[in-house]
């Protein structure tokens, strides 16, 4: 910076010398222009305060200051890399104190944890991500009852909560899909169907609301037993057991091979019944009157009524709900008129304002007012500080 501000000034002075003098504003403007942009809070600042006066502005005392800002910059880079390097020794210190198993070798662990020596000590492999195939480029069936027979799945998915039976509800579970995205899985469940008049229940099936159609995954159909065949025209699963033989066809559209099937209706509303029964199953009326937005007991008898499912003991009543009682209550309006004093002093009104921005005499920031109720007189004294109060009324009423 001392190199850069000296060729500005004695260029200034070459100048001077022809008689071509520079104006002070104009070299400040040069020195300005010619700064790395690591001073450009120093610039911003600088060129308000010499805008406000020109006439102030002074070279030198400007480079002095340059050279001192530069000075507190490398101040504030090196202690930087000081501490970066007592973190790179730190680092350093802590690999040298790792761990090291005497059974196995590894660093990391000690011998009293070693997963070799103590197998029981190994955690179980779960997995909370599930893959799929490349389905998004491919015709997707746009009927509720078509499924893709996918050999890239690792397990069975749908995006129409409304068909399983047996739902639950899953956390943290993801799917990823293949070009690498991941969609949450919101629940598992069964799906019972009917195909050339058999009754089936395709269980172990996700629900994926992001899903943009209903898959079978062929690894889980062979994992439990079903045979695959796959030719050009159609996709065969087939199942054999003692009690029973099931033979199903899905279809190639040239995309994907698509089994069409039937929903078993009649054991989807079945579910759909048992699951609102015991959703109100043993739920006191209490309850009840929470969940239905605070609804009267008289309403929810009719609601009980008119609704499948929701059934209210008729020896079970509605206590007092305090909740209730809170939203009715109002506040109470005095509508008599306050009678005033009579005679001076006998009921005076007081209050204190502040902290004001700007501060008064001997930097009082705070008055208290002393309002007489008869005379409507008013005395006011100002406070620096709040506490000060007492001391005012006592000074007021002697």
């Amino acid at each position: 910076m001392d190199e850069y501000t000296s060729q500005i000034q004695s260029s200034a002075a070459y100048l001077k010398q022809m008689g071509k003098e520079l104006d002070t504003a104009y070299l400040a403007w040069l020195i300005f222009k010619g700064l790395p942009s690591s001073f450009d809070a120093f610039a911003s600042r600088k060129f308000e305060e010499i805008g406000k006066n020109l006439d102030t502005l002074d070279i030198p005392q400007l480079i002095s200051e340059l050279i001192s800002e530069e000075a507190r910059m490398q101040s504030s880079e090196s202690s930087s890399q000081s501490f970066m390097a007592k973190n790179a020794n730190k680092s350093a210190n802590a690999a040298k104190n790792i761990p090291v198993c005497k059974f196995c070798k590894r660093k990391g662990h000690l011998e009293e944890k070693c997963w070799k020596k103590h197998p029981e000590l190994r955690p179980l492999k779960t997995s909370n991500s599930i893959s799929m195939s490349a389905f998004s480029s491919m015709k997707m069936p746009n009927k509720r009852n078509e499924f893709i027979i996918d050999s890239g799945a690792s397990e069975h998915l749908t995006n129409d909560k409304d068909i399983l039976v047996d739902y639950k509800t899953v956390i943290n579970q993801e799917v990823t899909v293949a070009n690498g995205c991941k969609m949450q899985i919101a629940g598992i469940g069964s799906i019972p169907i009917i195909y050339n008049g058999q009754k089936l229940l395709v269980s172990n099936i996700y629900y994926v609301p992001d899903v943009v159609a209903n898959l079978i995954s062929t690894s889980q159909l062979t994992r439990k037993g079903w045979k695959i065949q796959i030719d050009n025209n159609n996709c065969k699963l087939k199942y054999q057991s003692k009690n029973m033989t099931c033979n199903l066809i899905a279809k190639n559209d040239k995309t994907a091979y698509i089994l069409q099937v039937d929903f078993d209706h009649d054991a989807i509303k079945s579910n759909i019944t048992i699951a609102a029964n015991s959703a109100f199953m043993n739920v006191s009326i209490e309850t009840l009157h929470k969940r239905f937005s605070h609804i009267s007991e008289k309403n929810l008898q009719e609601t009980a009524k008119h609704m499948h499912g929701l059934k209210i003991p008729k020896n079970q009543h509605l206590n007092q709900c305090e909740y209730c009682l809170m939203g009715k209550q109002h506040d109470l309006v005095n509508y008599r008129k306050m009678t005033g004093a009579k005679k001076p002093f006998e009921l005076v009104h007081t209050d204190i304002a502040g902290p004001f921005q700007v501060s008064g005499l001997k930097n009082k920031r705070y008055y208290i007012s002393f309002t007489d109720d008869f005379t409507r007189f008013v005395w006011i004294y100002s406070l620096k500080f709040k506490s000060e109060a007492f001391d005012r009324l006592v000074e007021y009423f002697n």
